[in-house]
């Protein structure tokens, strides 16, 4: 996942996010929370107050089918940095 400052390719943009390495099991069919530190998507350039859209990016091997559906898209301030998955 990569969040934008805006359409042009002359925004900011963040740093790319592996979901997979966030929610090792979110391609079993049912719904997860994904939590993105916003540490995680500092990038130079970047403005995280104007967050403009994502991109959602599916990679695999062979023929890729499925849905996505994305609910409840929220920024929160929890106080507590998350650890870095290693």
């Amino acid at each position: 996942i990569q969040f934008l400052n805006g359409p042009q390719k002359s925004n900011g943009r963040s740093a790319s996010i592996d979901i997979h390495a966030l929610v090792p099991a979110f391609a079993d069919g049912q719904w997860h929370q994904v939590v993105v530190p916003l540490e995680r998507l500092a990038a130079q350039g970047l403005d995280l107050a104007k967050l403009w859209e994502f991109n959602l990016k599916l990679q695999g091997r062979g023929v890729l089918a499925g849905t996505v559906q994305i609910d409840d898209l929220a920024v929160l301030r929890t106080g507590v940095a998350q650890p870095t998955p290693t």
